[in-house]
């Protein structure tokens, strides 16, 4: 009985450590993903394998959250390298846009990519940490986005 008992406290103290250090677990036993900013309520499923502990290759990623008390899911399609994402991402969200591309070890968009707005139009270039930048590295925040076409334009 006490074997079991100080086997669950272990199995909790060490899910708590996952969570606090960013390694997150995900639907399967002993297989976790890194997440550098959890939420409350929140939980992931991945599709793909598991290897030393850590979601590995090829899969999907459906999370699941809490938002103004409303449950919402995000879906991840791309590769995972050891728990990291690498390679080309695609990012279906809640809101029903979209992101096709690069992602940093954070999660952040990072490189090479295109956001798809809800009703088509789309932002295509660079981005940096998350953030939306030009050819000359200016941030996104500096200017106004038109959409008169199908694409989205910076000014």
């Amino acid at each position: 009985m006490k074997t079991k008992l100080l086997t669950i406290c272990l199995l909790l103290v060490t899910s708590q450590v996952f969570a606090d250090d960013g390694w997150f677990p995900t639907n399967k036993p002993n297989c976790v993903l890194w997440n550098s900013t959890p939420m409350s309520d929140e939980s992931v499923e991945w599709s793909g394998a598991c290897e030393s502990g850590k979601a590995h290759g090829k899969g999907w990623q459906k999370w699941r959250f809490l938002v103004d008390g409303k449950v919402v899911f995000r879906l991840i399609k791309g590769e995972l390298e050891y728990g990291y994402p690498v390679g080309e991402t695609s990012i279906m969200y809640e809101n029903k846009s979209m992101y096709i591309g690069e992602l940093n070890k954070e999660g952040n968009r990072h490189g090479s990519g295109t956001y798809i707005f809800p009703d088509g139009k789309k932002l295509i270039g660079q981005w940096e940490n998350g953030e939306y930048i030009d050819n000359k590295m200016k941030k996104m925040n500096n200017y106004t986005i038109t959409s008169s076409t199908n694409s989205v334009t910076v000014e």
